[in-house]
């Protein structure tokens, strides 16, 4: 017996023919929404607002659109705890502590890990290439400023 089996792994080889079958691993369900044949919908969160965030050393530009609003609003925060924690402490005031969905180019990083711990905020990280493709589609000037980049991001919902 090979290491994997004895716990409890079944790594199927390419195209191997000693591979075990799936119904012979007596494998036990565990997702409950799954068993007895019903089904439970997930639904989108009702959002309080779309963020999105351009990263920089010292300070951060951001766009946020609002459901049922059309103008877009823009800003910067300073890269400090405090001026991050300000301003998610308005957003949470303003928005009644509801769900907000951030978006931002940075897949680790302080201002992601900064934003992580709050609870109302959901973060999207996005690859920097996902954003610069997304760029140049839609300004093939190839004109780049952090505002602009802020908006490409939310663009991108």
């Amino acid at each position: 017996m090979s290491s994997d089996r004895k716990f409890g792994l079944c790594y199927k080889p390419f195209a191997a023919e000693t591979s075990t079958p799936a119904e012979d691993l007596n494998l036990k369900e565990t997702n409950s929404r799954m068993d007895a044949g019903k089904t439970e919908c997930l639904t989108e969160p009702d959002w309080a607002a779309f963020i999105a965030i351009d990263w920089a050393d010292q300070k951060h530009d951001w766009a946020m659109e609002v459901p049922g609003q059309s103008k877009r609003e823009r800003g910067q925060m300073a890269h400090t705890p405090e001026a991050i924690d300000t301003w998610v402490m308005q957003l949470r005031e303003r928005f009644a502590d509801r769900p907000i969905a951030v978006t931002l180019e940075q897949s680790r990083g302080a201002l992601l890990f900064a934003l992580s711990k709050y609870a109302n905020l959901v973060l999207y990280p996005l690859h920097p290439g996902t954003v610069s493709y997304f760029r140049q589609a839609m300004y093939p000037s190839g004109s780049k400023s952090d505002p602009l980049d802020a908006d490409v991001r939310l663009s991108c919902w």
